[in-house]
């Protein structure tokens, strides 16, 4: 969300419509809330914080509040401690739903409770003569036993 242009219209009713927007850095999300006057309490989630925030989201959500997760920059849970909160809220019952952004993949993956930490997105390759490609061919069936996912 660093970069508020590329938010979506459904982005923007989602968190206008919720109670609580648990963010990487309160300050980078409170930019985005003030530019277009989303009135939701933002709460800090992050690596540094998660294993103590998560309690208290799933209290909040067990109360009935709507809860958002947003990332400052990124796909939210790519890369960060949010497949846990997922883990958590869709084991104690409550909905996840993700806002998709250019890449249906990663809404899915988002919302899949799953870790993000190995993520490998491997598009088509190019020519066969490409160093680069065939680097990354080698390092890919390494890691998945040379079957492709």
């Amino acid at each position: 969300m660093a970069i508020s242009a590329y938010i979506t219209l459904r982005a923007l009713q989602t968190l206008a419509g919720v109670d609580i927007i648990a963010c990487e850095d309160t300050r980078i999300t409170r930019r985005l809330t003030e530019r277009y006057a989303i009135a939701a309490q933002l709460k800090p989630y992050h690596e540094h914080n998660a294993a103590l925030a998560r309690p208290k989201i799933l209290e909040r959500l067990a109360q009935g509040a709507s809860i958002a997760l947003v990332s400052d920059a990124g796909n939210t849970l790519i890369s960060d401690p949010g497949f846990k909160l997922v883990r958590e809220v869709c084991a104690a019952g409550h909905r996840v739903i993700a806002l998709p952004g250019p890449s249906s993949v990663l809404a899915a993956l988002a919302v899949a409770a799953l870790p993000t930490d190995p993520l490998l997105l491997r598009g088509l390759s190019a020519a066969e003569g490409d160093c680069a490609t065939r680097t990354a061919d080698r390092a890919f069936a390494d890691r998945c036993d040379a079957r492709h996912v």
